[in-house]
């Protein structure tokens, strides 16, 4: 598979560099081994939260960069459970201040990302 990587590059290195499939074809024996079929497996959705950290990371004291990256990814999801209506019966007051926090229209663009 490197072998056929690196002739495809030596061929066609401008048209072929920055193809994330041809690096998704470098995940595939892994995932074969892992799971003993390819079928249904898609390396676009990982390469694609990579992306968004190594983006993260960029604003980050860079100290313990698991805590902050599960931080951040607890946050975000919190936030979006309750702006689509998710809410804990056992606390009215703040259902009430996410109620009218829902239709803050920066804060849906910020979590569309």
């Amino acid at each position: 598979l490197e072998q056929v990587t690196e002739a495809l590059l030596k061929v066609f290195r401008e048209t072929f560099s920055n193809l994330p499939n041809l690096h998704a074809l470098h995940h595939l024996p892994e995932i074969a081994r892992n799971f003993g079929m390819l079928v249904n497996t898609s390396v676009s959705l990982k390469e694609a939260v990579h992306g968004l950290y190594k983006r993260t990371v960029l604003h980050t004291n860079k100290k313990d960069l698991s805590m902050d990256l599960s931080k951040r990814d607890n946050t975000l999801q919190t936030l979006r459970y309750l702006l689509d209506g998710g809410l804990d019966t056992r606390y009215d007051e703040i259902n009430n201040f996410f109620t009218n926090f829902a239709n803050d229209t920066i804060l849906h663009k910020l979590l569309d990302d």
